[in-house]
């Protein structure tokens, strides 16, 4: 029986985890570093600006994934291909339905989706930059926490499959958390909308092992809604 989920790619596997390439202890310090400063980041009182702020967070885990890496970035980093644009529009058009279908469930319930308070802001040039930035740190902090788990899951499971689903659920709800701050605590949108709703832009990497593809559905998911707020 394959390792492998028959949505993957056979041909091009999760690096680290099995030990190919090999990270050193401190290769895994430096990685689980960048998500601690990446955490603290987001919850600690600090003197900057948002715009500051989000180019501090990508560079939390840009460098110390630069940094392990040791110049082979394809192994995150690699050319889009045709088939990725169809992957992203599916993506795209799948988390606009879960996401309505979850808002109206929620407003049933009573419990209404709070708008993130990012649409409040002065949405200029200087804006928009720091918003692509912001994003791409946002999913090298999923690619981070599910590299570490997938690594120490494996090491004590020697399954891969199990490994992959136990390490996503944690870096996607994990991330989901990160919002609490921006959705004023509300947890039925921060689970069921950022953490499991997460996954549709998650599994571009999960399927490819190309972050580029995730950041570009991220890109859109988030970048659309606020155009379009920009525009009106």
């Amino acid at each position: 029986m394959s390792e492998f989920f028959k949505f993957e790619n056979e041909n091009i596997d999760f690096p680290f985890y099995n030990g190919t390439p090999l990270l050193s202890t401190s290769d895994w310090l430096i990685l689980l570093a960048g998500v601690l400063v990446f955490i603290g980041l987001l919850f600690i009182p600090i003197p900057f600006d948002n715009n500051t702020i989000s180019i501090l967070l990508c560079l939390s885990l840009l460098i110390p994934i630069i940094y392990v890496l040791k110049g082979k970035f394809e192994l995150i980093f690699r050319k889009l291909e045709r088939k990725d644009i169809k992957l992203i529009v599916l993506c795209l058009i799948g988390y606009y339905i879960y996401t309505i279908s979850i808002a109206i469930l929620l407003d049933v319930l009573q419990m209404a989706p709070v708008e993130n308070a990012v649409f409040g802001a002065n949405m200029d040039l200087v804006f928009w930059i720091s918003i692509f930035i912001q994003l791409l740190g946002e999913e090298l902090y999923k690619l981070a926490v599910f590299l570490i788990l997938m690594h120490l899951l494996y090491k004590f499971t020697n399954n891969r499959k199990i490994s992959i689903i136990c390490s996503a659920i944690v870096a996607l709800l994990s991330f989901g958390l990160m919002h609490y701050n921006s959705y004023n605590g509300n947890l039925a949108q921060i689970i069921f909308v950022i953490g499991i709703g997460g996954l549709i832009y998650f599994y571009p990497y999960l399927k490819t092992k190309n972050i580029l593809v995730a950041y570009i559905v991220h890109i859109l998911i988030d970048g659309i809604p606020l155009l379009i707020a920009t525009i009106n």
